[in-house]
């Protein structure tokens, strides 16, 4: 009796054994997928490699939290690198707040050529006929 019921376990034990060795056959092969994939497409895997300020803040008890990681082109990972240190939600903002300032620059900008444009155009409402190719009146008083 004690034989059989040894027997019934590793019987259950080599099927459950069986089926954790296919699930990670099927997962190996998705993971192989993914990266075939992500290679034909020119992409790369970039993620938080090192810890922020606001994760080194939270007590040890807590679980840790797997790293964010973002699928982007060869082109945003260089871009990404070049921003500098920190977690990708810190890089992702400072360039965020640099294309604002870009931005809130170039509507100054706009103010200001549209002050340059109506100043011009008081200017040449005020002196009558500065913007025409005219005989110069000043330059026929100098004659007489």
């Amino acid at each position: 009796r004690e034989h059989r019921d040894k027997c019934r376990e590793h019987d259950q034990l080599k099927r459950a054994s069986a089926k954790l060795k296919e699930d990670m056959e099927w997962y190996k092969a998705q993971l192989e997928e993914r990266d075939r994939l992500i290679q034909e497409k020119g992409l790369i895997i970039v993620g938080d490699d090192q810890l922020s300020s606001e994760d080194e803040s939270v007590g040890d008890d807590s679980p840790k939290k797997p790293p964010k990681r973002a699928l982007v082109s060869i082109e945003s990972a260089e871009m990404l690198e070049t921003a500098g240190e920190g977690s990708l939600d810190v890089r992702l903002r400072r360039f965020a707040e640099e294309r604002n300032e870009l931005l809130d620059q170039v509507r100054h900008l706009k103010l200001e050529l549209e002050e340059e444009r109506s100043r011009h155009k008081s200017d040449a409402k005020r002196i009558p006929g500065a913007s025409l190719n005219g005989p110069d009146t000043d330059f026929e008083d100098i004659q007489s």
